[in-house]
């Protein structure tokens, strides 16, 4: 089951990060915010995973601190059974108290006077030490004890090498193995030396001629040994550069953490904060007493005495190694921090816990473990700036732990632990930062918004693949719509709130339909004003092959991409019309709660049914509903559904005063859509349309130059004022136009022609011709289909409506907070790295009245709302 356990095969594939057009300010803007958050990333994973893992008051949740204390307790017990070897062979007293002497002079010896400096450990205090590594339980130091075990078992490799993976001959009597395994067997019952992953490591040490077992590289790490990195002397100005770059934070950081700017963009000040150093360890790295240290202003300012494995080595940039050249380029392309090299320390490290039976599960690999065991270390090599987390995480491939190189780095570090990702994200937020995927979405979206012949690309591209929504608009109500979209911290447009709930008591519940449980809401916490988005509106989701009916009576709308709005975690997704206006979901009780909330659906499994149901041309769906957070970031298109065949003219000259009016308000220019209302029976492949400058010319010519345009509603009338005042086209040159119409009617043809001239020039640089509305609709279609083949070929997960698993069951689970891992292997031999799995989707359950769900339990998820790339 172990056969090459370290030795993944590498794969080189990665997202290339592109940033076109840089000499635009906003792209500027954009690469450098994604640089920076890159970087500031590993800092806000140190803290997050500290804050949830190390220091979380429920004590099961300490997932690393857990797993510090196993392995370093583990480890104890195998150096005191090295202590019995060496007590054994030398005839002396093997009894117990014997054993604890001599790992105290081990400690004392091979421990404490060899790492001095180490600012990781100061194990200048053996004593202290075997306190800490013989207690099973917490001792209460939380982080500092978290680095003490880690560097207690990071100081055993050593040991292991010698006294359990070195070969020895036959004709010694007493194998340390062995004497060293009946030990463990003697005194241990719930665990044992791993025999399989001792017995391959040996087995692949043999076959890469390695004379030390345990340091012979994993197939990523390998890659230092090919001219990747090279030792800094010291002494060098290598080392002495990059010392000083690292610009470790002072002591009054370290011991007043709250003092701290929080918000700085340094992710060296910011790894540090709340570090929490002990006194004793602010001692040992001063040799002052704490107290004269706390009073002397000038050791309190001075850089903290460091050492970390960055000022180490140093990186080859020139090796012609295939490769390390490979892997340089990765880094470089998709904008990836370095530092020192692959990290050999998280290699080593994974197959210690290996050996002493963590990250194994019956002689099988448990790659839920090991992504804990992967997270511990990177907290540890972290707060020393060993490694970055790029290095680190490239490490784990050895062992099949998936990684990509790219904005999504978040995912690979605890595969669909949403609690952990969220976490990271508020730090990131609270420092003044979004996750690098963020960054590289608003980019995508801004350089197609930016380029006129992207515009309808990236519309078409937002409908075909599910992450459009729309919300119809009046153009009575045009003017506060689009207000509110502009600034919605002056806007209080959705602000309803029910009268039914009792608000007198500075409380009030709210039922969350992702949890179905009540939450307390506190009236006096009013949330912080979001100046970015709206409150949530109600949208309705297009299905990609544009077989829908739009919420409302209105026949203009506006539409958004998914993915840039205010989703408010996708709590308010309802397979049909819910009359979310009640906001029922608010208060105790609701007597509407039980007809709706079964309609409320994961947006990752609805946006995969929509894809599958323009697949199989499904007759037309029933309305759906979303409520999101609406901004400006995120209007794509605008578009028209057409009711009243007979309307169309007035409805296209309508949508084209909402193109004008937006384009003044929001200084932005949208693409001009249809979605034309199916009839019973019709398999069309699509419904859409692009509405193009003939199109509007036409509808234009036929209206004005009609005697009795004066006699069409009063809203296309005003829309009319609008474009003409916008076109600056007097109502007198109409008038004209038309006059000389009536004098002469054969004259008829050479007037409308000057007309729609005039008017065609006037309007070239907003729209588009016919031929390229064709070519765009063939772009279209092609991406549809695309997203039928990606359907087909996903092996996406399926909805479970009878083996539902519920919150209070996974959140206790290393399941839930590892995640699952999949390897797939491809043709070549090499590890394929599928997209992260969707979360998993809790509330399906068999219920009353959500036959959506039963109808189509067969229907597979292939996407993950929260981490999709903008392509």
């Amino acid at each position: 089951m172990f056969l090459n356990f370290r030795d993944h095969p590498i794969n080189f594939n990665y997202e290339k990060i592109t940033f076109e057009n840089e000499t635009l300010k906003e792209v500027q803007q954009i690469k450098n915010s994604y640089i920076q958050a890159n970087i500031f990333l590993q800092g806000a994973v140190t803290y997050a995973a500290k804050k949830l893992y190390i220091e979380n008051t429920r004590t099961e949740k300490n997932i690393i601190l857990n797993f510090a204390q196993n392995v370093s307790y583990r480890y104890f017990i195998v150096l005191k059974g090295i202590a019995y070897y060496e007590l054994l062979i030398t005839k002396q007293n093997t009894e117990e108290n014997s054993v604890i002497e001599h790992v105290k002079k081990l400690l004392k010896t091979k421990f404490a006077n060899e790492q001095r400096d180490y600012w990781l450990g100061h194990l200048s205090d053996p004593e202290k030490l075997f306190n800490i590594i013989s207690c099973k339980n917490p001792t209460g130091e939380s982080v500092a004890e978290f680095r003490y075990r880690l560097f207690f078992v990071y100081k055993m490799m050593p040991f292991v090498e010698k006294y359990i993976l070195k070969k020895y001959s036959i004709f010694t009597l007493k194998s340390p193995y062995d004497e060293i395994r009946h030990y463990i067997k003697r005194h241990e019952t719930n665990w044992k030396i791993n025999k399989e992953c001792v017995k391959e490591l040996k087995r692949r040490s043999s076959q890469k001629k390695s004379k030390f077992v345990l340091y012979c590289p994993g197939t990523a790490n390998e890659l230092n040994s090919k001219e990747l990195r090279r030792d800094s002397d010291e002494k060098s100005q290598i080392y002495k550069d990059k010392l000083g770059k690292l610009r470790f934070p002072t002591y009054r950081q370290v011991i007043y953490p709250e003092a701290t700017n929080r918000k700085s963009s340094d992710i060296k000040d910011f790894m540090f904060n709340k570090v929490n150093f002990s006194q004793e360890e602010i001692q040992e790295m001063t040799k002052r007493n704490y107290r004269s240290v706390l009073a002397d202003a000038s050791i309190l300012d001075s850089a903290i005495n460091a050492q970390s494995g960055a000022t180490t080595y140093d990186y080859i940039e020139d090796t012609q190694n295939i490769e390390a050249r490979k892997f340089l380029d990765l880094s470089n392309d998709a904008f990836m921090p370095r530092l020192s090299g692959i990290s050999g320390t998280m290699d080593y490290s994974i197959s210690m816990a290996c050996i002493v039976g963590l990250g194994v599960d019956n002689n099988s690999i448990d790659f839920n473990y090991l992504h804990v065991i992967k997270l511990a270390y990177i907290v540890w090599m972290s707060q020393a700036q060993d490694h970055s987390l790029h290095e680190m995480l490239f490490s784990a491939l050895s062992y099949g732990l998936n990684y990509q190189a790219g904005p999504n780095v978040i995912n690979y570090i605890l595969p669909n632990n949403e609690e952990f990702k969220e976490k990271v994200k508020k730090v990131m937020e609270d420092n003044e930062f979004k996750l690098p995927i963020e960054y590289y979405n608003d980019y995508c979206i801004f350089i197609k918004k930016y380029n006129k012949d992207l515009k309808y690309e990236y519309a078409l591209e937002t409908i075909s693949s599910c992450r459009a929504t729309g919300r119809m608009v009046s153009l009575i109500n045009l003017k506060v719509e689009v207000q509110n979209i502009k600034d919605p911290a002056t806007s209080n447009y959705g602000t309803y709130q029910p009268n039914k709930v009792d608000k007198s008591k500075g409380t009030y519940q709210i039922y969350n339909l992702k949890t179905r449980l009540l939450e307390i809401k506190n009236v006096n916490n009013k949330p912080k004003v979001d100046k970015k988005f709206t409150k949530k509106l109600a949208t309705t989701i297009v299905r990609p092959d544009g077989n829908l009916k739009f919420f409302g009576t209105q026949n203009v709308g506006l539409l958004f991409n998914i993915l840039s709005l205010n989703t408010k975690q996708y709590r308010y997704v309802f397979s049909e019309d819910v009359q979310t206006n009640l906001k029922w979901w608010v208060g105790e009780n609701d007597i509407n709660r039980e007809n709706y909330e079964n309609y409320f659906i994961d947006i990752n499994f609805f946006r995969s049914l929509l894809i599958y149901k323009s697949m199989i041309r499904e007759e037309r769906d029933k309305l759906n509903e979303s409520l999101f957070g609406l901004c400006k970031d995120a209007l794509v298109a605008l578009f028209i559904q057409i009711k009243d065949p007979a309307k169309k003219d007035q409805e296209i000259l309508l949508l084209t005063c909402f193109y004008y009016y937006i384009k003044k308000e929001l200084n932005i220019s949208l693409p001009i859509l249809e979605f034309k209302l199916s009839n019973p029976g019709d398999k069309k492949t699509s419904y859409l349309n692009i509405i193009s400058i003939n199109d509007i010319v036409n509808a234009f010519a036929r209206i004005l130059l009609d005697d009795g345009y004066l006699n069409i509603p009063n809203y296309v009338n005003h829309s009319i004022t609008l474009i003409l005042n916008e076109l600056k086209i007097s109502f007198s040159w109409v008038e004209k136009i038309k006059k000389a119409i009536k004098i002469n009617k054969d004259q008829k043809i050479i007037c409308e022609d000057i007309f729609k001239r005039k008017i065609l020039k006037l309007m070239q640089d907003d729209f588009i011709s016919e031929l390229q509305a064709e070519n765009n609709l063939n772009f279209y279609h092609t991406r549809l289909e695309e997203m039928y083949k990606k359907y087909n070929l996903s092996n996406g997960s399926q909805i479970s409506l009878n083996n539902s698993i519920t919150n209070s069951s996974v959140s206790s689970s290393i399941t839930e907070i590892a995640g699952s891992q999949v390897i797939n292997t491809n043709s070549n031999g090499g590890m394929s790295l599928p997209p992260p799995p969707p979360p998993l989707l809790d509330f399906y359950k068999k219920r009353k009245g959500n036959r959506l769900l039963e109808k189509f339990k067969h229907v597979k998820i292939i996407f993950d709302t929260d981490s999709e790339i903008v392509s």
